[in-house]
């Protein structure tokens, strides 16, 4: 199952909650389950790349915006879930987390594939909801 880092905790995650109840549910059963913990998924700057393009801004609810976080490609979740294929036994949990990477890293990488400068902006929280429907997905 995919799940995420932080479910092992009860509360304060947000929608990550959700994985928490989930391998708790799991967990408690007799079916053999492993639970794959993934960092935040790179491919979820994919939203904001036309306003990238466009505009040449990152728009980013990390904060501050030279703050490194593991990120990892959703590919590379897919090669340990294909290497865990094999029947196990009991509970598992697997955290996988890539390289840290700050919104300002992100931005940087964009400027050199775009050939432009990109600035990652922060997004005031109270903002957020109405910058995520904006997003194309």
């Amino acid at each position: 199952m995919l799940s995420s880092i932080c479910a092992h905790l009860p509360s304060g995650t947000g929608p990550i909650v959700t994985n928490h109840l989930l391998e708790q549910a799991f967990g408690n059963s007799d079916i053999p389950t492993t639970f794959v913990r993934a960092t935040y998924f790179m491919e979820n700057w994919n939203p904001v790349l036309e306003t990238v393009k466009t505009e040449g801004i990152l728009p980013s609810f990390y904060q501050p915006l030279d703050k490194k976080n593991p990120q990892v490609a959703t590919e590379d979740i897919g090669r340990v879930a294909e290497a865990m294929l094999e029947t196990s036994e009991g509970v598992q949990i697997k955290e996988l987390a890539g390289l840290p990477y700050s919104p300002n890293d992100v931005a940087e990488a964009f400027s050199k594939v775009l050939g432009k400068e990109v600035k990652a902006v922060a997004v005031p929280e109270n903002q957020w909801m109405e910058t995520l429907k904006t997003f194309n997905s």
